[in-house]
């Protein structure tokens, strides 16, 4: 055995993990020798700021084994060992022996090993060894000895030789316990009576030693532990204070006896002088070798009679009264009253009446107790029969048990839950154990369980989803009011007929209230045995089925609307010469998806990425509604600067439509809508439905399409509200980014596309609303993920279009001049300033945007100190490097895209470019969309090298595939901005590879903006592929501390 293995089985855990609690670290080895022999003495001091200083000397042999050890704390003095003893063994191990010597030392026990170890021998079986207990009881413990052995047994009766056995039981090693009895477990083996014994033991010498019980000290146990010892101890003969156990019993070993002797009464216990009292407590009696365990109210008569040293007690009749009302309580049912005694008479015949009585949702209990002939109430009082207290204490004690409280002259419960939980599981207790009376009304109570939930949702000939409902004995008026029973976690409802349901682990109701709740069914739906539901919920019913409600049912037309719809691809569309030369494969799918949802009477979102002909798609497929309805009327709602955009392709793609532009002045659009049946296609802009709402709700539309459907992200929104407003057969949205910030915009454009299938908002934010990514969030994103997955189509560039070349995206960090960085640096002390002011005055949350605008002129500063200071006229850092950057690449007749946030830093560039003779194009938000269109056409066919634009104005919408190089200027909070930007000149058409390149300032805003755009984007990724969540909105304190920490020193900073 090592050095740990021997200190820790010795003196056990206590002691182990004090000393393991002092650091390596307040342990020095101060001297060590060695002697002749091999043997070690090692000085240390223990240096312990809180407790003091200590010297500690060890001693081993060459092997390792403690011989001596000293030390000078108090603990020592005490127990001959402590803590710091065994810090020093533990954690200075290499302070005894070099890493040679432990080499050699561990060869040398190997070698011993062989000597000692005999071989093996086949088929060896082990001898039962036996196994004796003796106990006796010592100031206020057990001590307890073991005799181990076969026909010879031999003691363990101190601690020290029981930690030898428990170490030698535990390890497999030998121990010497005779000249005739070396005891090895690989050997010998005890009964499974035996052997639970002395794993008990074990576990508790190990609490004796917490104890610092000194080692040589015998084995002791409390009361607490000698009662747990005894539930072992229940078959097997043993000793305790010398005297054979041979069973042990709970009760009285006699009876209690009461005499008259002339005019005095004497109450003793017989043959108590023949006890055997163990303990101080008399918890304990041995008679007739019986162990006997009191009961309490016993233990205090014989403790009197012990601690009085009496053997009996003797009373006048004055003194009868205290008798009856106390000790004879205590002992009536183990006394005998002599004949001649007429004042006492104990009635053996008892019996206990119990009445149940129901009122409403409550009980009520009346205890009639007999007593021979005499019946009368548990609250009377009765003065000529003596009362059984402990009799009468047990149904009190069980009606308790079940909720009852005292009322008057009886027992009540009062809580429907509990009144019903008794008559369902209580009230049989009762029937088996007394004589039990109830009323016609309790004896006809129906409790019913296992109650079946019916769920069907179908769709008839008339093309209308249904839901069919019903419970077993429940009138579905009543089933409003036992929902919200379930929700309120109650145990039992109570029907209007009497009759209770019980609701305890009932999860088919269970489930059913989660089903109401997920389809927002109110009361009013609830009363009717079948609700009409818009057909579109079909999906959402599928999802619940599959993942949450799968008794469920749904007929086959329902299951058919299912699959028919999962099977676009396959949609009966058929495209002519021309258009199958326009279109490509995944084009085609798209047409075929947008033709499913329209036959479906359902809504989409067409949200393929940027740049893969949305647009076209959508008239593509427009063609084919009015080739099937001539006279079907369409609205497109886009941004203002894609107004003419989509006119101009329908000008291309489709010219034989009916499509007009309503857009212009007042006069010139009611002109339009007066002229409404001349037209298919009304193209407009969402301010101008909001304008013009009246023409437009006043409108059916057989499909209504919203192009960069982001627009409607916000729900609050009032130009959100009235587009919601606008009423079409099928509507459908086209974003390359349905989701930029929050799950609450996706909602958003569902409720646009079909109201109600996300549920309404607060339960949709109650579920969805996701502030950060662990396993609950990803798994409840999963979830929405299915039930919106068949109305989103999103393809990537990569996935479909094999022609279109890469994209290369490049981050350039840049580093600020000093005075720059001076500036950057005055400019966030006063930004945390005025944060702070902003925070302590309205809040964190109410002051965010306010944040966000202070933030704003630390990113313009990271631009050019010219954007905050008409006074600065240095070219900054970054200005500096974009005119290198495009003075090199229009050497190669690069053509270059530059995109900022700030149209402050767009001027600014196009005067650098002006002054550099640098040919260039600039679009902001005073550019018309017509003329838009055409700085877009000019582009493409001249030889501009630059085209600069502002991330709002230009971000969509606009086809700038000559342009093979992308500069952001600066970085915005969403990438998803950047992206659509990007995507200007990364789009079907492109024929160059594009290379995207961000310029950003080291140790500013700017990168710490990046780091918070990575750090979320996993968010979306597991909603809808690509999609990225960084949001202002969710901006933490925590984040903003990070934004505006500084990753760079300045020259003054570096001197100190």
């Amino acid at each position: 055995m090592g050095v740990v293995e021997n200190i820790r089985s010795k003196y056990g855990d206590y002691l182990y993990y004090r000393a393991m609690s002092i650091p390596e670290w307040y342990i020095k080895r101060t001297n060590i020798t060695t002697d002749a022999a091999g043997n070690k003495s090692v000085d240390f001091t223990v240096d312990i700021f809180y407790s003091g200083n200590f010297k500690v000397n060890i001693q081993v042999d060459e092997d390792g084994k403690v011989l001596e050890n000293t030390c000078t704390c108090d603990d020592y003095k005490n127990n001959y060992i402590c803590q710091h003893i065994i810090a020093c063994v533990l954690k200075k191990k290499e302070a005894f022996f070099t890493n040679e010597e432990l080499s050699l030392q561990k060869s040398r026990n190997i070698l011993k090993d062989f000597i000692t170890k005999e071989e093996p021998k086949l088929n060896k079986l082990k001898e039962e060894i036996g196994l004796d207990i003796e106990v006796s009881y010592l100031f206020s413990n057990y001590i307890v000895k073991l005799k181990i052995g076969e026909k010879t047994k031999y003691s363990i009766k101190n601690r020290d030789k029981f930690n030898e056995f428990r170490a030698c039981y535990l390890s497999g090693k030998d121990m010497v316990l005779g000249k005739k009895l070396t005891y090895n477990p690989n050997n010998y083996f005890f009964n499974n009576e035996n052997t639970k014994i002395i794993e008990y033991l074990f576990n508790y010498s190990e609490i004796g030693l917490n104890r610092y019980e000194v080692i040589d000290e015998p084995l002791k146990l409390n009361n607490r532990e000698f009662s747990e010892l005894l539930k072992l101890l229940e078959n097997k003969r043993f000793t305790l204070e010398d005297i054979p156990i041979n069973k042990i019993e709970s009760g009285f070993p006699t009876l209690y006896h009461l005499e008259l002797i002339k005019d005095k009464y004497k109450f003793y216990i017989e043959d108590f002088a023949n006890f055997k009292i163990v303990d101080n407590d008399s918890n304990y009696i041995i008679y007739n070798n019986v162990l006997y365990i009191l009961k309490l109210e016993d233990r205090k008569i014989v403790k009197e009679f012990v601690d009085n040293e009496i053997e009996s007690l003797v009373f006048d009749k004055k003194n009868l009264d205290l008798f009856k009302n106390g000790l004879l309580k205590k002992t009536m049912n183990t006394l005998e009253v002599s004949k001649d005694i007429e004042d006492i008479k104990i009635i053996k015949d008892k019996k206990i009446n119990l009445y149940f009585d129901l009122s409403q949702d409550s009980i009520t209990a009346k205890v009639m107790l007999k007593y021979a002939e005499a019946e009368f109430n548990y609250f009377d009082t009765v003065s000529d029969v003596i009362r059984d207290a402990g009799f009468e204490a047990k149904v009190i004690d069980d009606l308790t048990k079940y909720g009852f409280i005292e009322d008057k002259k009886n027992f009540v419960i009062l809580d429907m839950d509990s009144t019903y939980n008794f008559l369902d599981n209580g009230l049989s207790y009762f029937t088996e154990n007394y004589t039990v009376f109830t009323t016609e009304k309790i004896k006809k109570l129906k409790i019913f369980k296992d109650v079946k939930v019916r769920s069907n949702f179908s769709i008839g000939k008339d093309n209308i989803l249904a839901y069919d409902f019903a419970i077993d004995n429940v009138d579905n008026k009543e089933i409003s009011s036992l929902l919200t029973a379930i929700k309120s976690r109650k145990k039992y409802y109570r029907l209007k007929s009497g009759d209770v349901i019980s609701l305890f682990n009932n999860q088919e109701l269970e489930d059913f209230e989660a089903l109401t709740n997920d389809l927002e069914l109110d009361s009013k739906d609830l009363k009717k045995k079948s609700i009409t539901i818009p057909k579109y919920r079909a999906f959402f019913i599928e999802s619940l089925k599959n993942n949450r409600y799968q008794e469920i049912s749904t007929n086959s037309k329902f299951d058919e609307f299912i699959k028919n719809f999962s099977a676009y691809k396959n949609a009966d569309v058929k495209f002519n010469d021309e258009e199958t030369k326009l279109l490509r494969d995944y084009q085609k799918e798209g047409v075929k998806w947008l033709y499913t949802i329209y036959k479906c009477d359902l809504g989409g979102i067409l949200a393929d990425e940027m740049g893969l002909g949305k647009t076209l798609q959508a008239i593509i497929f427009l063609r084919k509604i009015i080739a099937e309805k001539p006279d079907a009327k369409i609205l497109i709602v886009s941004p203002t600067s894609l107004v003419y955009n989509w006119e101009k392709e329908f000008q291309k793609f489709a010219p034989e439509l009916k499509y007009v532009a309503v857009a212009e002045s007042k006069k010139k659009r009611q002109e339009i809508m007066q002229n409404f049946a001349n037209y298919n296609i009304f193209i407009t802009t969402y301010g101008l439905v909001r304008n013009d709402n009246d023409e437009y709700e006043s409108k059916n539309f057989e499909v209504c399409i919203i192009d960069e459907a982001q627009a409607i992200k916000n729900y609050q929104a009032g130009m959100t509200k009235e587009i919601k407003k606008i009423k079409a057969r099928t509507k459908i949205a086209l974003t390359g980014t349905p989701l930029e910030n929050s799950v609450l915009e996706l909602w958003s454009i569902f409720d646009f596309i079909m109201p109600g299938y996300l549920n309404s908002i607060v339960r949709f934010r109650e579920t969805y609303g996701i502030k950060d990514v662990d396993k609950d969030s990803l798994k409840r994103l999963d979830n929405l993920n299915y039930q919106i997955r068949p109305f989103i189509l999103r393809r990537k560039k990569k996935e479909v279009s094999k022609e279109l070349p890469d994209k290369i995206e490049q981050i350039e960090y840049l580093d600020m001049s000093e005075t720059e960085k001076a500036m950057y640096q005055s400019l966030v002390e006063d930004t945390k300033e005025e944060i702070d002011n902003v925070i302590a005055s309205e809040g964190f949350s109410k002051a965010r945007f306010k944040i966000v605008t202070l933030l704003t002129r630390l990113r313009q500063l990271c631009i050019s100190p010219a954007l905050l200071d008409k006074d600065y006229t240095d070219d900054s850092i970054k200005i500096k490097r974009l005119l290198e950057i495009v003075k090199e690449l229009i050497k190669d007749n690069h053509k270059i895209l530059i995109f900022s946030s700030f149209k402050g830093a767009v001027l600014l560039v196009k005067k650098k470019l002006d002054e550099e003779s640098i040919s260039n194009y600039v679009i902001d938000g005073s550019v018309s969309g017509k003329d838009r269109v055409m700085l877009v056409d000019a582009f493409n066919k001249d030889k501009t090298s630059c085209f600069l634009i502002t991330l709002k104005s230009g971000g969509t919408g606009l086809n700038l595939t000559s342009a093979d190089i992308v500069i952001h200027l600066d970085v915005w909070w969403n990438p998803q901005v950047e992206n659509q930007a990007t995507d200007r000149a990364h789009r079907i058409g492109q024929t160059k590879k594009v290379t995207v390149l961000k310029l950003i300032n080291k140790g500013t805003v700017e990168e710490k903006i990046i780091e918070l755009q990575e750090k979320k984007r996993i968010l979306s990724d597991n909603l809808i592929e690509g999609k990225n969540t960084t949001t202002l909105e969710s901006l933490t304190e925590e984040e903003l501390a990070n934004l505006l920490s500084i990753g760079y020193e300045t020259d003054k900073e570096s001197n100190n």
